[in-house]
């Protein structure tokens, strides 16, 4: 689980970010097509991917929704799917939101994983019947260093882009 749910969100965010090159390989008349009507379906859908990352991955934390996708194949795929579909939708429709927007979202996602890190480990009884007390606490310290790692990783990348970033300049 700690291993399968944010896989498949990079590997849909991979395909979004390869999406430029794919194009490349389309013929001509179906390239300006799709160069022309990708840029207005991308804004278009900017807030509805925004909203569909800040739901999906609570929506599969959930203790119940774990322990369905667990036992049942089919909510398996369906959270593999709408996960990808997740990574990809928000790769696609980043570059319309405005910096703001970036940062609350990820910020929304550290405070998601802290939230379920407490939770699950420490919880005095098994919430998902699929694991027992200690596969528990390890899912809740796993959430924590998730956590961790996408704050020093987020910090270090807004350090990196700090002077690509706009500045307020006094009027003199």
């Amino acid at each position: 689980m700690l291993l399968r749910m944010p896989m498949a969100i990079l590997l849909g965010a991979l395909l979004g970010a390869l999406l430029p090159a794919i194009q490349l390989r389309l013929p001509t008349t179906m390239k300006r097509r799709f160069i022309s009507i990708a840029p207005t379906i991308a804004a278009n859908l900017s807030m509805a991917a925004l909203i569909l990352a800040s739901l999906v991955m609570p929506f599969w934390m959930l203790p119940v929704m774990m322990d369905r996708a667990e036992v049942a194949p089919l909510y398996a795929a369906a959270r593999d799917l709408s996960l990808f579909f997740t990574g990809f939708l928000t790769t696609i429709c980043a570059a319309y939101w405005a910096p703001v927007l970036r940062h609350l979202l990820v910020l929304e996602q550290v405070a998601m994983l802290l939230r379920y890190a407490v939770w699950y480990g420490f919880a005095p009884v098994p919430l998902c019947t699929a694991w027992d007390a200690d596969a528990q606490t390890t899912v809740g310290l796993g959430l924590a260093s998730g956590a961790l790692l996408l704050s020093v990783g987020y910090v270090f990348f807004c350090w990196q882009q700090r002077d690509a970033m706009p500045t307020l300049q006094a009027d003199t």
